[in-house]
């Protein structure tokens, strides 16, 4: 049931963008008797057919591959097997005999069938004979394809019911056989975590200062101590806090509570310095001095609600990294590996350092996220704010992460948001701030005398049995009290203002920004590198792609055909390696959460992580563009006259690949998600293609040349095709094939593409200037564009 639901639920979009895409196209181009006319009716049955079928194929492989990555790229070069052999970049009666079942199997033949009969079918064509236009009328055209023109549209229409059935029955075969949530890190941990070995204990702080007694440094030198004094927050004419006042010193594990909406997480943002909206008004203070929000921010720990941690990262790797951006660069590699060991051991995490942080289950992956954040203030002063630390946890498992918060408090304050903590949860905080809906302060003091501060201030008695968290959100976070009571029962402490030089002294330092770029593209090389469910399937599919397109223009020869084959070919890989690239999109919007947490943190810029993502991908894609390229060229005849030509082909596929890279990349930056990037992308990867291979140069209007210049497809394929007519040179092509006295027809066909063959080196020029531009295009949007806003 749900399966038929789904289908029936994506209906009406697919109806309506087929029934859009018909009646632009139709009526646009000019086709056969107009929209009013039964044709137009053919057309648009055709249209919403394929788009069935494209709904049933993906759903199929979308059920059979595990990796979401790698399911897109299946995708992709399965819908192009399908594409490249359904008649048009290779008519059927030149493709090789033992590939002919790949035209019989395509989808697409049969729709592109129907279309072509129901467009050209006796219809005269206004072109007199040439090597470039060789029909009288559209039936010679439909005979060179291999169609037969007294086949009805209507039935071949009916024909494609098959691909749609088979590839639906697939699907729910694959949904109801296969199940892909396979637990096996995430189990393990949590068993380990439940039987725990001697060594798994948390090890206290001093324990661990004392083996690194010449690497961490001595936190008793200056204590963080922070005061609130009557702290209001507002967002234009509502107010979200109201006179909050309070205190944190080391020993302190400060809970948060409030009922819903009373802004617990919002005076979590606004103590943090998080908040980029809004007013604040009030005085924060550390140790005694006004507080520096960059600064301050630099010095806070912030573990949010949702664990946000970098794919394919070791537990200890995430550490390390954190630990690398964020600790000033006068701690030494020593000094920074005993502090990352501190944090692991404070933790209680040093027997999972080597799993994927990723794996592990919940508690352990809100440890890593605790972790990843201490690692950056262990050297100093600074204080650790956590956002719903139990939310998502079973009680065994939100207790052992309480157990962890109290050990880090013993040496830095900490602040927790927690909604309805057990008792024996409860009672790990020794301190308690709570607030009323309005965001005002109702009580902040230790958590033993709250029960005193009710019966002061006139509350109802509390059962004994009765959970104290829910007794105080019952009274003192729903109502005001009896009696007007101070909210805080025990005076700020007196702070001493540090020196001059003790301020500087502790003042954070920043990272260069070539260790930045460094430890960014370490990273992201081993993300990369790791992701081998993606990365075999990415190889294998290309691999196999081109074998099949190799094998489909097989041995080529020097014919009219021949040479617009050679066009095709060079067409086909290059479009499909664009295309292979479409993956990233995924990636990009899935690392969000981590990339803004760490980007709000000052771990990085924008710029840097960029690059460093562009870079560390280079490989790989250079890898791509030799998986792709070299079986299809050596199987097709390209030209091997010279070493050169060949490596200039493959540098120009690498170079493309990258120019597809920073189109997705910006594509990716301007979209609020991986949907809306999708549908952008397919647009305009549809529009480069078009302009340079499918509406030749000689059949554009004036007004789309915009996309044209635009299009790294043109500029790619342009640069290939004018590699293997110059290495062809002078050898004379025979247009018997097209009917026509034997001569060379070569320029004819390039002319009508609009390819110089001499002007191949500034096509690879305008390619890399197409590639920077959207890289530094793609830069801009990651600065100006925020989709998560505070």
């Amino acid at each position: 049931m749900y399966y038929l639901a789904s289908i029936v639920a994506d209906l009406p979009v697919l109806v309506a963008q087929a029934l859009l895409t018909a009646v632009l196209v139709y009526g646009m181009t000019n086709m056969r008797d107009g929209v009013l006319s039964a044709r137009f009716v053919v057309f648009c049955a055709a249209i919403l057919q394929l788009s069935f079928i494209g709904r049933a194929l993906v759903t199929f492989i979308a059920n059979v591959v595990p990796h979401e990555g790698a399911a897109g790229m299946v995708a992709i070069i399965a819908n192009n097997f399908f594409w490249y052999y359904q008649g048009y970049m290779c008519p059927a009666p030149l493709i090789p005999r033992f590939l002919q079942w790949l035209n019989f199997v395509s989808y697409f033949k049969r729709l592109y069938e129907a279309l072509a009969i129901n467009e050209f079918a006796g219809r005269p064509l206004d072109c007199e004979p040439s090597h470039l236009c060789r029909w009288a009328n559209g039936s010679e055209l439909l005979v060179e394809y291999g169609w037969d023109q007294a086949r009805s549209p209507w039935m071949l229409l009916a024909q494609s019911f098959v691909f749609l059935g088979l590839f639906h029955a697939c699907a729910l075969t694959c949904m109801l056989f296969l199940n892909f949530e396979t637990g096996g890190g995430v189990e393990e941990a949590q068993r380990c975590r439940a039987h725990p070995s001697d060594d798994d204990g948390i090890v206290s702080v001093p324990m661990v200062a004392e083996k690194n007694e010449d690497a961490v440094v001595d936190r008793a030198a200056h204590l963080p101590i922070l005061t609130v004094e009557s702290l209001c927050y507002s967002i234009g004419n509502r107010t979200l806090l109201t006179d909050v006042s309070l205190f944190a010193q080391p020993g302190m594990l400060v809970a948060l509570m409030g009922a819903s909406g009373a802004g617990k997480t919002t005076l979590l943002d606004v103590l943090a310095g998080r908040k980029n909206t809004g007013a604040v008004t009030g005085r924060v203070r550390v140790n005694g001095s006004d507080r520096d929000r960059l600064d301050f921010r630099r010095a806070c720990a912030f573990v949010e609600q949702f664990d946000a941690l970098p794919s394919f990262c070791t537990v200890r790797e995430v550490v390390e990294c954190s630990a690398e951006l964020r600790l000033p660069p006068d701690i030494d590699d020593r000094s920074r590996r005993a502090i990352v060991d501190d944090v692991l051991g404070t933790l209680g995490l040093l027997r999972w350092q080597d799993l994927m942080a990723t794996d592990l289950g919940g508690a352990l992956r809100k440890k890593v996220s605790i972790a990843l954040e201490l690692a950056a203030i262990r050297n100093g002063a600074g204080f650790l704010f956590c956002d719903e630390a139990t939310t998502g946890l079973d009680a065994p498992a939100a207790l052992d992460v309480v157990d962890s918060l109290v050990a880090v408090s013993r040496h830095t304050p900490v602040f927790c948001t927690i909604h309805q903590p057990s008792s024996q949860i409860l009672d790990r905080f020794n301190w308690i701030l709570l607030l009323r809906p309005g965001g005002a302060q109702a009580y902040f003091g230790p958590t033993a005398l709250l029960d005193d501060f009710c019966r002061r201030a006139g509350y109802p008695g509390r059962d004994p049995d009765e959970n104290l968290a829910e007794y105080a959100l019952r009274t003192v976070c729903a109502e005001a009290p009896a009696r007007n009571v101070h909210p805080n029962p025990v005076p700020a402490p007196d702070v001493v203002v540090p020196s001059a030089p003790a301020a500087r002294r502790r003042r954070p330092g920043r990272v260069s920004s070539l260790t930045t770029f460094r430890v960014l593209l370490r990273r992201r090389f081993r993300c990369e590198l790791r992701d081998t469910t993606y990365l075999s399937t990415r190889f294998l599919c290309l691999l196999v792609f081109s074998c099949m397109v190799g094998f489909m223009f097989l041995h080529l020869p020097y014919t009219y055909d021949g040479i617009v084959a050679r066009i095709a070919c060079c067409f086909a890989i290059v479009n499909n390696l664009a295309w292979a690239q479409q993956a990233k999109i995924s990636y990009i919007v899935n690392e969000r959460p981590c990339y803004y947490r760490e980007l709000a943190l000052g771990m990085y810029g924008e710029t840097s992580y960029y690059l460093a993502s562009a870079l560390a991908e280079t490989p790989f894609l250079m890898a791509q563009a030799v998986c792709l390229g070299v079986p299809a060229y050596l199987l097709a005849g390209l030209s091997l006259s010279s070493p050169a030509t060949p490596l200039l082909y493959l540098a120009t596929l690498w170079l493309s690949a990258e120019a597809s890279c920073s189109t997705i990349s910006l594509i990716t930056a301007l979209s609020p998600n991986a949907v809306v990037a999708f549908a952008i992308l397919s647009a305009v990867y549809t529009m480069y293609a078009a302009f340079g291979f499918l509406l030749v140069y000689s059949a554009m209007p004036v007004f789309t040349l915009g996309f044209y210049y635009a299009s790294f497809f043109r500029w790619a394929l342009f640069a290939n095709v004018s590699g293997e007519m110059l290495a062809i040179g002078d050898v004379s092509v025979d247009c018997n094939d097209s009917g026509l006295a034997s001569g060379t027809c070569t320029d004819s066909i390039l002319q009508t593409f609009g390819i110089v063959p001499d002007q191949q080196w500034m096509y690879i020029a305008g390619l890399v200037a197409v590639g920077i531009a959207y890289r530094a295009l793609a830069i801009v949007a990651l600065k100006a564009i925020k989709h998560i806003k505070r």
